[in-house]
């Protein structure tokens, strides 16, 4: 159970799987995550999946799987109706990078995680 309080948090052991999942689909191309189908995630529309692979090539240095110094880093908050997550990609040049996935996880029971973009913030 994820808290709702006004607190950051540390991302949960069985919420980084579906991140570690996200950025491997990410480093093979697959933006909008149709070819890697992730439990407990929603595919990307196809703007936002742009949108997310013109980010990347703008940094100028290829994404990697992520390095387990991501989860030093990487956390969620309640924002009333849902929870957003802030997941720092790893490139080939850094373990944590400023590229950072923003996501959010609405409060019902079948809520999948949702990539709203992958930007510096």
């Amino acid at each position: 159970m994820l808290d709702k309080d006004d607190i950051e948090h540390p991302v949960p052991p069985e919420r980084r799987v579906a991140f570690h999942a996200i950025a491997d689909a990410f480093v093979a191309g697959d933006f909008a995550l149709q070819a890697h189908v992730i439990e407990g995630v929603s595919p990307i529309e196809q703007s936002t999946a742009q949108s997310i692979a013109d980010s990347i090539h703008i940094y100028g240095d290829p994404i990697a799987p992520l390095k387990p110094a991501t989860w030093d880093w990487a956390v969620y908050r309640w924002m009333d109706g849902y929870w957003q997550f802030l997941v720092d990609l790893t490139t080939e040049s850094e373990d944590v990078s400023d590229l950072t996935v923003h996501a959010i996880l609405r409060d019902s029971d079948d809520a999948q995680i949702e990539v709203q973009s992958v930007h510096v913030p």
